[in-house]
């Protein structure tokens, strides 16, 4: 079963056997209309003014209910005067969104009522910031999360952690930047995070941007699942999954894609190092690892799963597609496939680079063939 039909498949569920009883018997009620919300006021009269000052720490605890947020939340300024540190926002507890009808299952919800393709959270210049167990409605933004920095400002993010999250129907889940794309915007961690109907689930420009690593996170995206430009990526127990394309047409779709960065004219500014580890990815088009940048940096592969899901018979998806120069590094990957019916689909590995390290990689029987080279 493919992980993006979940939901949908489990609403069908309901609707047959004793499930379909239930319903007839509790229809399900339209749900409340939010409640509206001003986070930074509360974050100001619960945490005091902000700027560099001791003892400025402080937890926000919201309370259980759906909440509206129709305004761009700010935090940090981008300032000296204005940074905001140590602050923890907390919600009552994670939980999904349903699709038909779309309502939230979470204890706390904060859901865009704002103009659409808004930003709802602009942060910058905010270190050991932590948002957890919410789910964040966000559909009709173009960023649910901006987190950035200014170096010259002095207002620099470190820690900043997203913990326990569900973010939903943003076009951007998670944006890592800076104002001159050279920032300090180091230690960002998405630990338990869902990114479901999203165009792009992160994206990351910022040069400074190192040692951010994402640990058990879902990505279920329409075009990408993550974009980095510029700084380095460790994801460990990561999942990524392709929408349909709908209405955008966008039928490429890149799970991992080490694009150009911010000057093409110096692509050893692009990506740095990128480990992809424990993950599984499932495709049904497009390609899934693919570095365009021809950066000098590694590539490290190490017991991923690729599930090959295209639907044509005999088709053909490229694993790794990469212009680098530097190494690639592929260490007890597995290649599967999954279609109804079998496709028999082919997988290629295609690295232009200096090096190409693979042990112990293994395709399974449903896979046609697993090439090693770039040409067809």
């Amino acid at each position: 079963m493919l992980r993006r039909r979940a939901r949908l498949d489990s609403l069908q569920a309901l609707c047959s056997g004793s499930g379909l009883a239930l319903l007839l018997l509790a229809p399900l009620a339209a749900p409340a209309a939010p409640a509206p919300l001003d986070l930074e006021r509360q974050i100001l009269a619960q945490c005091g003014a902000p700027g560099y000052r001791p003892e400025s720490g402080c937890r926000v605890a919201l309370p259980a209910g759906t909440f509206a947020i129709s305004d761009t939340v700010r935090i940090g300024g981008c300032t000296a005067a204005t940074v905001r540190n140590s602050v923890i926002l907390e919600g009552q507890s994670t939980g999904m969104l349903t699709t038909e009808p779309r309502f939230p299952t979470a204890g706390t919800t904060l859901q865009w009522t704002g103009p659409r393709r808004g930003v709802m959270f602009d942060v910058c210049g905010a270190s050991f910031l932590s948002f957890r167990d919410l789910a964040i409605d966000a559909a009709g933004t173009s960023v649910a999360f901006r987190i950035s920095a200014d170096n010259k400002a002095a207002a620099i993010s470190h820690f900043v952690e997203l913990k326990n999250l569900v973010i939903d129907g943003a076009q951007i889940g998670v944006y890592v930047t800076g104002r001159s794309f050279n920032d300090q915007v180091d230690f960002v961690t998405l630990e338990r995070v869902s990114l479901y109907d999203v165009g792009i689930g992160y994206l990351q420009d910022s040069q400074q941007s190192v040692a951010g690593r994402m640990e058990t996170v879902e990505v279920a995206a329409v075009s990408k699942g993550f974009e980095i430009r510029n700084g380095s990526l460790t994801c460990d127990g990561c999942y990524v999954g392709s929408l349909p394309a709908g209405l955008s047409g966008t039928m490429q779709f890149i799970a991992f894609h080490l694009a150009g960065g911010t000057d093409s004219s110096k692509p050893w500014l692009a990506h740095q190092q990128v480990h992809i580890e424990h993950s599984h990815m499932e495709l049904d088009r497009g390609r899934f690892v693919v570095e365009d940048a021809g950066s000098a940096y590694p590539i490290t592969l190490i017991g991923n799963s690729y599930s090959l899901q295209c639907a044509a018979p005999d088709c053909e998806m490229l694993l790794v597609d990469s212009r680098g120069t530097g190494s690639l590094v592929m260490i007890g990957d597995v290649v599967q496939a999954a279609s109804n019916p079998p496709a028999r689909p082919r997988a290629r590995v295609c690295h232009r680079g200096s090096e190409l390290v693979r042990l112990g990689v293994v395709k399974k029987p449903e896979v046609a063939d697993l090439l090693w080279t770039c040409e067809r």
